[in-house]
């Protein structure tokens, strides 16, 4: 886990280890802790069925929005056993702020957050300036 501005990022392995009649089953596990999860998906129907309500289901049901986006973006035919994945998730991102493309993602030395259209401007001219100041060098052009 890393910490990104008010956010843990979770670094996740999952691995499909069978096919089912109701789709793939999926186990996940922590690159950093001992906590698994077990799931069916069904690339078809797009359903989950959660396995055991482990510490780490509990996590990928409270941030099933992103885990879906996962799932959802891997084509159907494309599910095969002993297919594997290193991914991560964000721990109470914020999906509407992050997919408004009015708003601005912001990754300052490790930290992630989102400046919404409706914040101050002057805080978007306070970033501007610290990124100008930390990446220029002379002879540098900034816009």
């Amino acid at each position: 886990m890393e910490n990104k501005g008010d956010m843990m990022l979770h670094h996740l392995h999952m691995r499909i280890t069978q096919k089912c009649a109701s789709g793939y089953l999926l186990e996940i596990n922590n690159r950093l802790s001992d906590q698994t999860a077990s799931l069916m998906f069904d690339p078809h129907e797009k359903h989950i069925i959660w396995g055991e309500h482990t510490e780490l289901a509990v996590f990928l049901m409270a941030n099933e929005d992103q885990f879906r986006r996962l799932l959802h973006n891997k084509k159907a035919d494309s599910f095969f056993i002993d297919f594997e994945l290193d991914f991560s998730l964000l721990d109470g991102k914020d999906i509407r702020a992050f997919n408004d493309k009015r708003n601005i993602v912001v990754s300052d030395h490790g930290d992630l957050y989102v400046i919404q259209e409706s914040q101050n401007v002057q805080s978007l001219k306070s970033i501007r300036m610290a990124v100008i100041m930390n990446l220029w060098k002379p002879g540098a052009v900034v816009f």
